[in-house]
């Protein structure tokens, strides 16, 4: 029986037809017929639960319909089909609601068929952090920095299977004969190998690979984060101020233990900021504009929605508000604001003296006033 209906789900259009919906219908009867049920529910193979949610009849109907199949799935090995065990996929599934955690995948419990963290649907995202929140006491102004560490493990996930199951072997072949059916369902692990083998997939690879060959500034943090080195630095200041950029690139570049830079670019650049911050007055050196343009000149531009060297997980708005302070047309207009705030407030002042000296022109005039009424009457003969 073919099942080419199930490819073809990914066009929308397909999946509003009769013929579509003919063929859900068939194989939810299947699935409930011939799987392994959990409380009246199966895994939902649509393009979103990939065979990990467990869904009821209508749920898997609407979701069917809504995102289409996974588009690969034509063998059901999870819903009754062939002597392949689901009992272990099942099981895993069991011991994750559970709350037992066996790997990174399993942890994140995030859709790994996605080329980028950004082309995942934002569903995904919000469940990711639902749960890191359930899990946690985390506040919401920290959702940013939660699904920041989330892109960051479920990327160098990715990036640790592809190393173990698919650049290890020259062959589709030796791949799929080392696959780990208990990281993922099989059909799984075949998405990846077709997103790895891609013409897109590779050419982000070599990208990748590009950016860190130009990289210049080497840093030493490996697994720490840069929101505790910070705090490290902060901790050490007698006032507790936060670290300034080139604080925060000192301490990430520097060992601890030998007191030594990671690399030569890494000295001069600290040797290059000591030496422009020293061309400023004292006052101007506390000055966070002036610790932000001096950061600039000695780091170079950031790249797009980063700020070095606050680590991947610190975003620009995140660092300098709505409005940053890298931006040159946002520091003029900025400084123009400062202007006229000073000099409209100069002329506040000016008018409040001129204000004085008038009322004070007033009083001295009515007392000369009162003074030379009461001289005339005093100077009067008696009638």
């Amino acid at each position: 029986m073919s099942r080419s209906w199930v490819g073809g789900s990914r066009d929308p259009s397909f999946r509003l037809s009769s013929q579509y919906r003919q063929e859900v219908n068939k194989f939810i009867e299947y699935a409930f017929s011939n799987a392994s049920c959990k409380g009246g529910r199966i895994l939902c193979p649509c393009a979103k639960c990939i065979n990990q949610q467990w869904r009821t009849a209508d749920e898997v109907l609407k979701h069917l319909i809504c995102d289409g199949f996974l588009w690969n799935y034509t063998y059901w090995n999870y819903h009754g089909e062939g002597s392949f065990s689901s009992t272990l996929h099942r099981d895993n599934i069991v011991e994750r609601d559970e709350g037992e955690r066996h790997d990174t995948h399993t942890m994140l419990n995030l859709p790994l068929i996605y080329k980028t963290w950004w082309d995942m649907p934002e569903q995904h995202m919000e469940d990711g952090w639902v749960n890191r929140k359930g899990n946690f006491d985390i506040s919401e102004r920290n959702k940013e920095w939660v699904l920041g560490r989330l892109n960051a493990r479920w990327r160098d996930y990715k990036h640790t299977l592809k190393l173990e199951y698919y650049d290890k072997y020259d062959s589709i072949e030796d791949r799929k004969a080392n696959i780990d059916v208990s990281k993922m369902p099989e059909e799984l692990w075949y998405t990846l190998f077709d997103m790895w083998d891609s013409e897109e997939s590779k050419d982000i690879c070599q990208q990748n690979k590009d950016h860190k060959e130009k990289q210049k500034l080497r840093h030493m943090t490996r697994n720490t984060p840069y929101a505790v080195i910070s705090k490290e630095r902060q901790s050490e200041d007698p006032n507790l101020f936060p670290p300034s950029r080139i604080q925060t690139f000192e301490a990430t570049h520097r060992s601890k233990k030998t007191g030594l830079f990671v690399d030569k670019n890494s000295a001069k650049t600290i040797e290059k900021s000591k030496e422009r911050h020293s061309q400023e007055s004292k006052e101007r050196q506390a000055d966070k504009e002036v610790q932000e343009r001096v950061s600039q000149e000695v780091l170079g531009p950031d790249s797009h929605g980063r700020v070095c060297p606050m680590g991947p997980e610190v975003k620009p708005k995140g660092a300098f508000g709505t409005f940053s302070l890298r931006d040159p047309k946002t520091s003029q207009r900025l400084r123009e604001l400062e202007e006229r705030i000073s000099k409209h407030g100069q002329m506040l002042l000016d008018f409040a003296e001129q204000m004085r000296v008038a009322k004070q022109y007033m009083h001295t005039s009515q007392l000369q006033s009162q003074s030379h009424t009461q001289t005339q009457t005093q100077s009067q003969p008696p009638s």
